[in-house]
């Protein structure tokens, strides 16, 4: 199993409408963050935790894990192969004419307010499709520009518009149809076809169709064998009686996730003249529910540590100084950082070094136990 930094956020825990994953505990994967994330790294309170005090493992061997079987259907491969034929599909560039509603066009556009450009208002060679994501009073006069014409439109943007700098301004967009798109030229899907797209790797159709496939099967296989190790460790750490969890593990979590998301949230509205808040309201979200995600993850990711610590020590898979400044020093070389200091600056040693017992654990655990496919009424064992 292809494991990333930090592997016990496989958890499926990450709530509806968050769009981005925090596969290495709370950061991204360059190995910049804001200062805020350390402050909890590494405290003695962390180094120091007995696990026993609030652990008694249960069964973790001999289980029998329930999935899902994987097949790949002949739609699935037919939508993959009209996804292949869409990404070489061309259309006629109409050049005369007016645009009419609901047309697709290539536009150039400039706008500016007192004069001067502003940001995020220009742009060339940008496709559109009337009644999309321009401000109505925008996308209103682009109907009936003649192509190749040269306007300027006036425009004002409405008062609740979400960049409170340009909310209720009046501005001048010049505007040039370069083309509307026309009827799709769709290629055909032919042994023709499969030599150009492929340069040659595969000359005929029915031998990239069973590539295809493959692949497509090797992705399914990826995500069982996913869902095989998230119900596993639910599975054990169910079973599990945990008395309480270590409030300072659960709040060094906590600021790592939280961070995070305010982090990866800030960067998207900075992308797009937005502030973090307008953002969340455009999701449905609050910081009240980014502090809540970030909570419930904290929580369950230090009793999966919890677990799979006192595991290890049954097992005998706890690393030595010299495992463990190999292996945390290929990890940070992998995302970026300057040395391995760096990287424990960031997360803690306490941290990395369970992160990577966990991933022995959750190997063991994987050979250790059986997982079952289930496809309508047939059950498959699968050792």
């Amino acid at each position: 199993m292809k494991k990333k930094f930090i592997a016990v956020a496989v958890m499926a825990f990450m709530a509806a409408g968050m769009v981005f994953t925090a596969c290495n505990g709370g950061s991204s994967a360059s190995g910049s963050s804001d200062s805020e994330a350390t402050s909890a790294a590494d405290s003695s309170e962390t180094e120091n935790i007995d696990y026993h005090e609030y652990v008694t493992l249960g069964e973790y061997k001999g289980l029998e894990i329930v999935v899902d079987a994987v097949e790949v259907t002949d739609e699935e491969l037919q939508n993959r192969v009209n996804t292949i034929i869409q990404s070489k599909t061309d259309y006629v560039h109409v050049t005369e004419g007016t645009v009419g509603e609901n047309d697709r066009i290539n536009l150039d556009f400039c706008g500016k307010m007192d004069g001067v450009a502003f940001d995020g208002g220009t742009a060339t060679g940008q496709d559109y499709t009337i009644g999309g994501g321009y401000i109505s009073d925008l996308n209103d006069q682009l109907i009936g520009l003649e192509v190749g014409k040269e306007y300027d439109l006036d425009v004002t943007f409405p008062d609740d518009y979400q960049n409170a700098d340009y909310a209720g301004k009046d501005a001048v967009f010049t505007v040039t149809v370069n083309y509307i798109y026309g009827d799709a030229i769709v290629p055909e899907w032919n042994d023709d076809f499969v030599k150009e797209y492929t340069s040659g790797e595969y000359t005929d159709t029915a031998s990239y169709e069973a590539a295809l496939k493959a692949e497509l099967l090797a992705a399914e296989l990826e995500e069982q064998e996913k869902e095989y190790a998230n119900n596993l460790l639910s599975t054990i750490v169910n079973g599990c009686t945990i008395s309480s969890l270590p409030e300072s593990k659960v709040t060094e979590s906590y600021e790592q996730y939280y961070n995070a998301y305010v982090s990866q949230y800030t960067y998207m509205a900075q992308m797009y003249g937005f502030t973090y808040e307008d953002l969340l309201t455009m999701y449905g979200l609050t910081d009240d529910d980014i502090k809540s995600y970030a909570q419930a993850q904290a929580e369950t990711e230090v009793k999966y540590i919890m677990v799979s610590m006192l595991i290890a020590e049954k097992e005998d898979l706890l690393i030595t100084d010299e495992e463990y400044t190999t292996r945390a020093t290929e990890i940070a070389t992998n995302y970026s950082y300057e040395s391995l200091e760096a990287f424990e600056a960031q997360y803690g040693k306490t941290y990395i070094m369970e992160s990577l017992v966990y991933d022995d654990v959750l190997d063991m655990l994987m050979e250790a136990n059986k997982m079952v496919t289930v496809e309508e009424e047939t059950t498959t064992a699968t050792e």
